[in-house]
């Protein structure tokens, strides 16, 4: 991955961060993984499709006081989960409807 490209996750990381409080481990696998699988590392193309409207799905979310963490445990997943839930953990996930509306 290029200089570019680290420093868009970076900061993407951190904004994520400050909305949902996921750790800076799990954001940053999980975007390196949907940069890779989803986009073929495609940055415009993830910045534009996945991080600016996730972000703003996220964010509303947080306004609506949606518990992104709830006793440590995950409650809204950005991607199916890379491993397997924990007992209470629940499994929402940010997904694509045609138009490129994000659903949950």
């Amino acid at each position: 991955m290029d200089r570019t490209a680290d420093e868009v996750l970076e900061r993407e990381v951190s904004a994520l961060h400050k909305i949902t409080q996921y750790s800076y481990v799990l954001l940053i696998k999980l975007l390196k993984h949907i940069l890779k699988t989803k986009y073929g590392n495609n940055l415009a193309g993830f910045q534009q499709n996945f991080l600016q409207p996730t972000r703003e799905l996220l964010w509303k979310l947080k306004q609506m006081k949606f518990p992104f963490v709830i006793d440590g445990y995950l409650t809204l997943h950005i991607i199916q989960p890379l491993d397997n839930l924990r007992p209470g953990e629940m499994f929402y996930q940010v997904s694509f409807r045609r138009g490129g509306k994000l659903n949950l």
